[in-house]
């Protein structure tokens, strides 16, 4: 062997492989050089020196190159494993969920993003079926977009809600793509986005405006209403859908989706009633509405409770455990707990709001739990503040419009006669009532000028007297005559006002009410003509009456003289044997000449009576105020001084004014007075008051006692004079006190009546 350069080369050492790939890669590169047997010399021993060392440092050098080669490969093998961790880390920890799906549907493998989107260990994902997760409405656009993957290979894409663990629902966007593990089994791998904000917020000005424009459709606002129950319960994916809107003082369902007819029913109305049926108000005078719904709906709310939000909304997940764990304070009201009752352990009630102004409710409920989350029922109330402006318009079109129909029926079926115009004189309404009238029917007359009706000969008057009263809101009624269509003139009353814009100035129509009053023109023609004829004959039978009355008083005068001398011998003589001649009388003859003299006396009181029954009519009536408190006050102290034994509960009501004649209205105030004293004179307790009270829509004065009373049978005698329904020996007088309080009262052209019980007063 030669030397090289007088030395030998040290070569490096060949250090072992450290790793098994190392010794693979060695034993691959040995098996390598034995396959090259071309490449050694056949005879080493007939190779010189130089060869030799020249062989050697190929070797040496191979021997480097090698080394390095597998420090390149370690190398590469360090960063191979360092990158499929970190790929790891990456499918684990993406911002997004990744799956590998079996044809079948069966999760094969999921990233961590994955399990937690559904609230679920990763491990727990492995060998179940994905639409289990998928809300139940939505299962079929999974199936039809996985077959159309599967079968065409073609990727897709596609949104739909799913389930997470606690059963509350998220919107995701989902890429599907076919991937080939082997010859024979097909697989896809998923790619899944949480887009519930996102979707949200661009479907909340979408779905909005999709609800405004059903809510301004034209046509039946209860059909509108029940669509819009319906796109609600489609979009929330709850079971059942309620709409509360504003009735006078309670908030009935106005349309519901999804609730149970017998539920509908017992919750429609919210306010409380008593046992008359009348709705019960509180201290304030405020209707009482019960439950959650007259929380949101009255504004009792606290914010710091967890069920209620800051802008008045009630959402539970869970309402048998709030139930179960808050008092009817921390409520707000007494709840009735239909909703928990009929299973709804979702319930979200959303206040339909204008400013400080509540006029309805949505309501949304669901069996399942968890259905709700804060952002949620935030865009729920987004969403209803933007309904709630149109729907209280839409609101208060459709009560104007039933308004406006219901006046159209009001004044199309009227029984008067109504007639509208315009500021040019234009016909634009004429009822049934006017068409019975005229003849002519609304089609035939509408858009003519008004004079259509008018005679031609006093066409102008007539329509100047119009314009002539019809400067103000409402003007004066005028008698117009008109023409009929069969050529008929009529006498029509007009009583009309004017209709104004918002401005208060501008006239926009006139509405005009008319009343046929020819048949009562005539006939007060005929009542005038028939008053002057019977007014003469009044004044002629009047003179000839108080020619009589002269006589008659002339008369009675007389009478009375005549008979009052007699009267005084009688009475005079009478009284002379009961004083001077007694000692020889017996007690029968006594007894006959004391009715001798009461009968000549009370013969001198009825003659008293009949001068002043006489003179009332010829008495000049006198009109002056007269306390008939005063005055009847003053009579019964009068009576009850002259009755020392008895005691009368007199109860006389003070301030009665009246006005009349004071002597004649006394006359005949001492026998209204005096007849009571005198029938109660046999009670126990007599009773005798003076008010008033309300007959026939007037005020009248009642002297009342519980006296003897009368028969109403025999009513009609009582005021007749000489008329007694009582004997004289059981209650004396000259029967006519009543028909001289008659009398009176008619002289000042009153009234009176009596009503009476036997035994009673």
């Amino acid at each position: 062997m030669r030397k090289m350069d007088g030395k030998m080369k040290k070569l490096p050492k060949i250090t072992e492989p450290e790793s098994q790939n190392a010794t693979a890669f060695r034993k691959q590169a040995e098996e390598n050089a034995l396959g090259k047997e071309a490449t050694l010399p056949e005879n080493l021993e007939a190779m010189s020196a130089e060869e030799i060392q020249q062989l050697l440092h190929e070797l040496q050098v191979h021997q480097i190159e090698l080394e390095m080669q597998k420090e390149e490969l370690l190398r590469m093998h360090a960063e191979l494993d360092a990158e499929r961790t970190h790929y790891s880390d990456l499918y684990d920890l993406a911002p997004v969920g990744y799956y590998t799906i079996s044809e079948k549907g069966l999760i094969l493998e999921a990233n961590l993003t994955a399990a937690t989107l559904l609230g679920v260990a990763r491990g727990a994902l492995v060998k179940h079926l994905l639409t289990r997760f998928i809300f139940t409405k939505d299962r079929d656009i999974y199936y039809l977009h996985s077959k159309q993957l599967f079968e065409t290979g073609e990727p897709q894409e596609f949104e739909l809600r799913m389930i997470n663990k606690d059963g509350s629902l998220f919107w995701a966007h989902l890429v599907a793509t076919a991937v080939q593990t082997d010859e024979t089994t097909p697989v896809c791998r998923v790619i899944i986005n949480d887009i519930t904000f996102h979707k949200l917020q661009a479907h909340e000005h979408e779905f909005t405006a999709s609800l405004i424009e059903l809510v301004n459709t034209p046509g039946d606002f209860r059909e509108n209403m029940s669509d819009l129950a319906a796109a609600l319960q489609g979009w929330s994916g709850c079971e059942a859908v309620g709409i509360r809107l504003r009735d006078e003082d309670d908030y009935p369902y106005y349309t519901t989706r999804g609730f149970a007819p017998e539920f509908v029913q017992a919750e429609k109305y919210l306010c409380a009633y008593g046992p008359d049926g009348k709705i019960l108000h509180d201290g304030a005078g405020n209707p009482i509405l019960e439950c959650m719904c007259g929380n949101i709906l009255c504004g009792r709310f606290d914010s710091a409770k967890p069920f209620f939000t800051a802008s008045g909304s009630f959402w539970s997940n869970n309402t048998t455990a709030l139930l179960a764990n808050t008092t009817e304070a921390d409520r707000q009201a007494r709840t009735r707990n239909r909703c928990n009752g009929e299973g709804y352990e979702s319930v979200a009630l959303i206040p339909l709001r204008i400013g400080n102004q509540v006029f309805g409710l949505l309501q949304f409920n669901d069996r399942c739990t968890n259905r709700f989350t804060p952002d949620l029922v935030e865009h729920y109330e987004r969403m209803a503040d933007s309904l709630a402006i149109s729907l209280s318009r839409r609101q208060a079109a459709e009560m104007l419009r039933e308004t406006s129909d219901y006046l159209n029926r009001l004044i199309d079926y009227a029984n008067a006669p109504i007639i509208t115009w315009d500021t040019e004189y234009r016909i634009t309404r004429f009822n049934h009532a006017f068409e019975r009238l005229t003849g002519y029917t609304a089609e035939e007359v509408m858009g003519q000028d008004l004079s259509i009706f008018f005679p031609e000969t006093s066409r102008d008057k007539s329509l100047n007297k119009i314009k002539a009263t019809s400067l103000g809101e409402y003007w004066e009624s005028v008698d117009i005559p008109i023409r009929c269509k069969d050529g008929v003139s009529r006498i029509v009353l007009w009583s009309s006002a004017n209709i104004y814009a918002q401005d208060g100035k501008t006239l926009l129509a006139t509405i005009a009410q008319g009343q046929d009053i020819t048949d009562r023109m005539r006939a007060e023609n005929d009542i005038r003509k028939m008053n002057a004829d019977l007014e003469q004959r009044v004044i002629k039978r009047t003179a000839e009456l108080e020619a009589v009355n002269k006589e008659l008083l002339a008369f009675s005068y007389s009478v009375s003289h005549d008979l009052r001398a007699p009267l005084r011998s009688i009475d005079g003589f009478s009284r002379i044997l009961l004083e001077d001649y007694q000692k020889n009388l017996d007690d029968k003859g006594k007894a006959f000449l004391e009715k001798v003299c009461k009968a000549s006396q009370r013969m001198g009181l009825l003659i008293d009576d009949m001068l002043k029954l006489s003179k009332i009519t010829q008495t000049e009536l006198k009109r002056e105020a007269v306390d008939l408190s005063v005055m009847i006050g003053v009579i019964a102290k009068e009576h009850q001084m002259s009755n020392p034994g008895r005691v009368f509960d007199v109860n006389i009501r003070e301030g009665i004014m009246v006005k009349g004649d004071p002597h004649l209205i006394n006359i005949a105030m001492e026998n209204l007075v005096g007849n009571a004293f005198k029938f109660t004179g046999e009670k126990e307790h007599p009773k005798i008051e003076f008010g008033t009270i309300v007959r026939d829509g007037e005020t009248a004065c009642f002297i009342r006692d519980n006296g003897a009373g009368f028969e109403m049978a025999y009513v009609n005698k009582l005021f007749g004079a000489f008329q007694r329904l009582h004997t004289a020996d059981e209650f004396p007088g000259t029967g006519i006190g009543l028909a001289t309080v008659q009398r009176v009262i008619n002289r000042h052209g009153g009234k009176i009546w009596a009503e009476g019980e036997k035994g009673k007063g």
